[in-house]
């Protein structure tokens, strides 16, 4: 029997039937429901304002992803003028597609509590507010291809694994190598190099030595196969592909295809090495010993080099090009570097001049590596506190233990179960009531006590939740700075054309582009001589 919703007049017009038009009715409400119902507690007499100025109130403000602090600024104004310009509303709530976020700009008086407070979910948070663990579609994932996975095998437990003291000390001579070689692919006199060219996919090999697989890692064209993929993913992760993931968006199917390519490349390279009978020193290695399932090792890899990359390579690059335009301050970092290289050289009684740079740097034990270099770590730190201006959520659950049914309050305002809330990181870290000048490049503010309080400076999290890739990103971070200032001593901040940037002038990265990091203009490190290349 022919359906009536199909049913056609004699003149055959599908607009004749009763049916299509009760549908058509039902799905046209569905629609401005959603479009322009906001959530009933977006709106509470309390102390935080809610932000109602969005076209459509129940999708929210779609500006919150693709240009959140341009949003954010234009809410609270620049907090790079709070002092002379205090904000003029205590935090903000705003809808996000059905989900109510509380946003605050007061780090000091919220920072304990964001951080610390075991109701708020960190997981839970980043689940649903932010689309940025590279994933296949749900509807395109095997349901019964690798059978039953291992319990084992969850993110956290794996990740710790993978970059254990012990592995990163067995990983540092492969480390170095791939760093190494690298800067002798750099040209051999008068370079000009773009370190989203160069540094980049130098930091994107590194962590596939610790988190992938080693037939990517050990080959620069190899590791490419990942790192295209990933960035079509990472470049493609907005409001749309966060809330509306089933829809073929534009930026939505990018991101699709991103995944589904990564995924691609991990699944048939681990398949390949299992049918050969071949084994790898790698992690991966570990969990297809104990029986993990491709569709375990996929999520390992894909997630682990999401959360490795996406600031590590900003950061590594950045650094440099603050510390190049300022000759003084490179020279002595620098110094400090070649001092702690030559003592562990020395040890082991070798002679300096006859060693390779790669020979000194394998001179280098873990413990040395990670051991404190006052002037390295205030640059290195002052290049995090500019660059990380992002979001991080965290979400209210209330469970059955006692710890998570306390009363949560953020911006004086309690936070309802299951309700969000965002610690926007320029609140902390541009604030000019926490530091002075803060757009200025000053690594010796931090003697000075700038950033010492609670929530002022949290580049790596802070409480219950500090990065658990900390150590690692440390260790390749500075590994990279050690052989680049060693082999390219006279390294400077360029802008393309050779022309040097003076130490207040290094473009920042463009604030809307929290991955990828562009710089507002362009720049890039010059030197004279690469002794590496061949």
């Amino acid at each position: 029997m022919t359906s009536n919703l199909f049913a056609v007049s004699t003149q055959g017009m599908l607009i004749g039937s009763p049916t299509f038009w009760s549908a058509a009715v039902i799905l046209v409400s569905l629609l401005l429901w959603n479009l322009f119902r906001a959530p009933s507690q977006l709106s509470r007499s309390d102390a935080v304002q809610s932000y109602r100025s969005s076209l459509f109130p129940g999708l929210g403000p779609l500006q919150f992803y693709s240009q959140r602090n341009t949003f954010l600024r234009s809410i609270f104004g620049d907090p790079e003028h709070w002092k002379e310009s205090p904000p003029k509303q205590n935090g903000v709530r705003v809808n996000a597609r059905g989900h109510v976020v509380t946003i605050t700009n007061n780090p000091p008086q919220d920072g304990k509590t964001f951080f610390n407070d075991r109701g708020l979910h960190f997981n839970k948070g980043y689940e649903v507010m932010f689309a940025g663990i590279p994933e296949m579609p749900s509807f395109l994932k095997s349901k019964s291809a690798d059978g039953e996975e291992n319990p084992a095998d969850t993110f956290a437990t794996n990740l710790r694994s993978a970059i254990s003291a012990k592995r990163l000390e067995g990983q540092l001579p492969a480390m170095i190598k791939i760093i190494v070689d690298n800067f002798a692919l750099f040209p051999a006199k008068n370079g000009e190099v773009d370190v989203h060219k160069t540094i980049y996919p130098l930091v994107f090999q590194i962590s596939v030595l610790l988190l992938g697989l080693a037939e990517h890692a050990r080959d620069v064209n190899a590791a490419k196969a990942l790192e295209g993929p990933f960035w079509s993913f990472a470049d493609n992760t907005g409001y749309m592909a966060t809330h509306f993931p089933l829809l073929p968006w534009p930026s939505t199917v990018k991101k699709w295809i991103g995944a589904i390519r990564m995924s691609a490349e991990i699944r048939s390279t681990v398949e390949k090495r299992i049918k050969e009978g071949r084994r790898e020193n790698d992690f991966v290695q570990e969990m297809i010993d104990r029986g993990s399932g491709i569709k375990s090792i996929e999520d390992f890899v894909m997630g682990s080099l999401f959360a490795a990359i996406i600031n590590s390579t900003g950061i590594t690059s950045y650094f440099l090009l603050f510390l190049c335009a300022r000759p003084e301050l490179r020279d002595r970092v620098r110094g400090e570097m070649e001092a702690m290289i030559r003592t562990h050289v020395e040890e082991r009684g070798e002679d300096w001049n006859a060693l390779s740079l790669q020979q000194k740097l394998d001179c280098v034990p873990l413990t040395a590596w990670e051991a404190d270099l006052p002037i390295y770590t205030s640059v290195f730190d002052e290049t995090m506190r500019i660059l990380m201006i992002s979001m991080l959520f965290r979400r209210k659950v209330t469970t059955s233990s006692k710890a998570t049914q306390t009363t949560t309050s953020i911006a004086s305002s309690n936070v309802l179960d299951r309700e969000f809330v965002g610690f926007w990181l320029a609140a902390a870290h541009r604030n000019n009531n926490i530091y002075s000048d803060p757009t200025k490049f000053d690594p010796d503010r931090f003697s000075r006590g700038e950033g010492k309080g609670e929530g002022e400076f949290v580049p790596w999290g802070s409480g219950r939740h500090i990065c658990l890739g900390m150590r690692f990103a440390k260790l390749e971070i500075r590994a990279v700075h050690a052989a680049f200032l060693m082999n390219f001593p006279d390294a400077a901040t360029t802008d393309g054309n050779g022309k040097r940037y003076g130490p207040d002038e290094v473009p920042f990265p463009d604030q809307e582009s929290e991955h990828r990091r562009y710089p507002q203009k362009p720049v890039g490190l010059s030197y004279g001589v690469n002794p590496l290349s061949k």
